[in-house]
């Protein structure tokens, strides 16, 4: 299977009013067999005409982070240049356009439906030039906890259960906000999940 992963970073959590700073995709082909750090990908910083409109936890976040220190020192598109770009990139990779002339393939994200898809489609070039599959690869499916979990673990969660050698070290797991990780990270889950599944 061929699919994207795809996750951004945003100044908030409305897409309505809040922007777009980071969009990071990267493509994997499960029957390439490639190191994870050999995966093609794509990492853009977005600029907006009408400013940033930060809410006040996002700010703190990618202020601590470092990822807002990252934005004003990095080159930067707008909206309409990201989604040029990403199609562009897409062709490059292989896929083409539908006959709706749009360009279709599979997404796989943490929670893609609820955040990331309605933040992106407050692009209008998205909508126009774009369309993810339907059905959507989220890991959180492949770690739930039946017993004890209330809600789909997060990403962290995911990556900890993912691989035996997190809790027998002892290595605390935590996402990074930084897009082009998190997607990365995405990958490595669902790798995970097919290296460590006990078939019967």
């Amino acid at each position: 299977m061929k699919y994207i992963s795809i996750d951004i970073e945003t100044t908030g959590l409305d897409h309505w009013f809040n922007n777009i700073l980071q969009i990071a995709l990267v493509f994997e082909d499960t029957n390439a067999d490639l190191p994870l750090g050999k995966l093609p990908h794509l990492d853009l910083f977005l600029t907006h005409e009408e400013g940033l409109n930060f809410q006040e936890p996002a700010l703190k976040m990618h202020t601590e982070s470092g990822l807002l220190d990252e934005y004003f020192e990095t080159d930067k598109v707008t909206p309409a240049e990201a989604v040029d770009i990403i199609v562009e990139w897409l062709i490059a990779l292989g896929y083409s356009e539908e006959d709706d002339g749009r360009i279709k393939f599979v997404v796989a994200g943490k929670n893609y439906n609820a955040f990331d898809r309605r933040f992106l489609h407050e692009i209008p070039e998205w909508s126009e030039k774009i369309s993810e599959h339907r059905r959507v690869l989220d890991p959180a499916i492949l770690f739930v906890d039946w017993e004890n979990d209330d809600v789909p673990p997060n990403l962290s969660q995911c990556l900890y259960r993912s691989d035996p050698k997190y809790e027998r070290d002892g290595i605390d797991i935590e996402v990074t906000h930084d897009a082009l990780e998190d997607a990365f990270d995405v990958i490595r889950v669902i790798r995970n999940s097919q290296e460590n599944f006990v078939w019967t």
